[in-house]
């Protein structure tokens, strides 16, 4: 007997059968000495091993740099594993998606960091969706653990948000005027705003409008059509990089409503000959 060993394992699909011949017979003073058979023919069986897609990705960055998402192919013991046969694709929940190539072990995918307004720095969480290709392997397991991106505050011009103050363009005396104010963008915490009138506005975290609702001037009998402007004085909280006041106010014309006057006389109801009658118009 002789004892060889059998091909190596690896991680593709591969079953094959191995068949040895004999090609010599020499000595054992035989009178004839012959070989027969085709040889011997073993199925080499394949043992199932599995091969890992990885991701990873930076892990720190600015906002607006580039994060770049690698997804490679390795073994149970951590070694590179060259794809041999057809592209793989690795599809992340992101939307982008990574081929590792014929004859490649691994690739990349480059994307921008969001660049946001907010105060504080922000971590970006991706993982891999799908793996398509690949049916050479034996056993291709797509990794489920997320990876994450610290994305490191940048604060610059194109960070800013405005906030800006309307109101209905006219109402009645005695009526009541209502002023919004709007987000450019959602608010990151509670946000304060003062007006010149003496209200406050309120914008609750996670929203862009707040509103105050206050009388219009009273009503009286007076011609005295008016416009009542009224501005923003502070603006504070959202946890925004930069916070602005857009605008010039809202300014809101406040209409007549006619109110009618009477001119009534009244005059002394007795009096003698002689006497003093008093007339009197109210």
């Amino acid at each position: 007997t002789v004892t060889v060993p059998a091909p190596s394992d690896d991680v593709f699909i591969d079953k094959s059968t191995q068949t040895v011949k004999i090609t010599d017979a020499t000595g054992g003073n035989f009178e004839k000495l012959e070989v027969a058979g085709n040889g011997a023919t073993t199925a080499i069986n394949d043992t199932i091993d599995k091969v890992d897609v990885v991701l990873t990705a930076t892990t720190t960055v600015g906002e607006g740099g580039n994060i770049v998402y690698t997804a490679s192919l390795v073994d149970k013991n951590g070694v590179p594993v060259t794809n041999i046969t057809n592209p793989l694709t690795v599809t992340l929940d992101n939307g982008q998606s990574i081929t590792i190539g014929v004859n490649q072990s691994s690739a990349s995918v480059s994307v921008v960091a969001p660049d946001d307004v907010y105060k504080g720095d922000q971590t970006v969480t991706t993982a891999i969706k799908t793996v398509t290709g690949g049916e050479h392997f034996e056993n291709l397991v797509p990794g489920t653990t997320p990876v994450n991106t610290t994305v490191t505050d940048t604060p610059g011009t194109d960070n800013t948000t405005t906030v800006t103050l309307t109101a209905p363009s006219a109402v009645n005396e005695g009526g009541q005027i209502t002023y919004t104010a709007t987000l450019s963008n959602k608010a990151g915490s509670d946000v304060t705003l003062k007006l010149d009138n003496g209200s406050s506005i309120i914008i609750k975290a996670g929203d862009t409008v707040g509103t105050v609702t206050v009388p219009a001037p009273s009503d009286d009998v007076f011609i005295d059509k008016s416009t009542q402007t009224v501005k923003i004085t502070d603006a504070t909280g959202g946890n925004f990089e930069k916070l602005e006041v857009a605008g010039n106010g809202a300014t809101t014309a406040i209409n007549d409503t006619i109110d009618k006057v009477d001119v009534v006389l009244t005059a002394t109801t007795t009096v003698g000959e002689g006497g003093n009658i008093v007339y009197t118009a109210s």
